[in-house]
């Protein structure tokens, strides 16, 4: 739908009214801040503070026991796989139809803040009150005329003190028509600083592998402790950026002892009904 500039700060006006409203929908997390979370997300992000599952080491550190990473503040109030049903009194889902019916259809996050007033530890019990802060006049984007939106979320232990505020910047946008492609028939990797170098590689028809170890040892010496050969680097990658960064070069050949096929998702599902499996043993 196109409008002229009075409609364009009519609607405006409408959008904003909502904004500075709290949310009825008030979400308390299931459950308290505990350590069996907290090992587990630093397992998955490769986060290796002692503070944050070594009791004895947090004992003696300034916190005096273990703390939760900063950021994983929204995980404690993150809402169940099974959606609650939608509240039109609620301001993001009003501004959020009222974008769709004026044909922003699009959406696509754009960047999020966190203010961090101080560790949380586990048995604290976080709630989230939510409101929209903001919603910007019409933007000109790459994908299309759009409204920016920011929703302020601000997070709270069970004695109502504040504990962190996030707020989460979104585009609606109403998608404008591309050049038509020819569809890609896989999907395409991602690709990012730390791993392009390996994507370039492939480029050239090479497979660099790397040899990772703990800081301190040089890729170079025997023995090696937890060696570990991979293609792409682990999640925090900078803590081993020095072994990450010593491409080893060797030539011949070598029986591995185990190894991990990638395939197509349509050819594994194939191969997982004709009983092969993924991953082989050498």
């Amino acid at each position: 739908m196109t409008m002229v500039t009075d409609e364009k700060a009519a609607f405006l006006e409408r959008l904003r009214a909502w904004t500075g409203i709290a949310s009825p929908q008030i979400r308390r997390g299931l459950d308290p801040v505990n350590e069996a979370m907290i090992r587990h997300w630093c397992e998955a992000v490769g986060d290796l503070n002692p503070v944050y599952t070594d009791a004895e080491q947090a004992a003696r550190s300034v916190h005096g026991g273990i703390v939760a990473p900063p950021t994983m503040l929204g995980a404690w109030t993150m809402r169940p796989l099974e959606m609650p049903p939608r509240n039109p009194e609620d301001p993001r889902t009003a501004i959020i139809d009222m974008l769709d019916e004026a044909g922003f259809t699009g959406v696509i996050a754009t960047n999020c803040e966190q203010e961090y007033l101080r560790y949380v530890r586990p048995g604290d019990h976080l709630t989230t009150y939510m409101s929209v802060e903001d919603v910007s006049a019409e933007k000109s984007t790459a994908l299309g005329p759009g409204h920016f939106f920011t929703t302020k979320a601000i997070y709270k232990d069970e004695n109502g003190d504040v504990v962190g505020i996030e707020r989460f910047r979104m585009l609606k946008y109403a998608p404008t028509s591309a050049p038509s492609e020819p569809k890609a028939l896989r999907p395409r990797p991602s690709i990012s600083k730390d791993t392009e170098f390996f994507w370039d590689a492939t480029r050239r028809g090479e497979l660099h592998i790397l040899r990772i170890a703990r800081v301190g040892h040089d890729p170079l010496e025997r023995p090696w402790p937890g060696l570990q050969l991979r293609d792409l680097p682990p999640p925090a990658a900078a803590r081993i950026r020095g072994a990450v960064r010593r491409r080893l070069d060797r030539a011949g050949r070598r029986r591995p002892d185990a190894f991990q096929h990638r395939r197509h998702a349509a050819r594994r599902d194939r191969d997982r009904h004709a009983g092969r499996s993924d991953v082989r043993g050498g």
